[in-house]
């Protein structure tokens, strides 16, 4: 399922904070809550869910949205 990893954590990236959600391979879930956004309690969680092996992080962080020009598509910073 993890292809090699022992652990994956999906972070959702926001303004206010982050939501992660961390299964290891059996599908146990490692963590399933909203964290503070601070490096602090980040690397807290890469060491709780790294004793379950090398980890994969997937990051959802929405682009900037950039007002169109007048008859143009709207676009996202990249």
């Amino acid at each position: 399922m993890h292809g090699g990893f022992g652990a994956l954590l999906g972070l959702a990236v926001g303004k206010d904070g982050y939501h992660a959600v961390g299964p290891a391979q059996d599908g146990k879930r490692l963590h399933d809550a909203a964290l503070p956004n601070t490096e602090a309690k980040l690397r807290t969680l890469f060491d709780k869910l790294g004793r379950h092996g090398t980890g994969l992080v997937v990051v959802d962080q929405p682009a900037p949205y950039q007002q169109p020009a007048p008859g143009g598509p709207a676009t996202c910073a990249a």
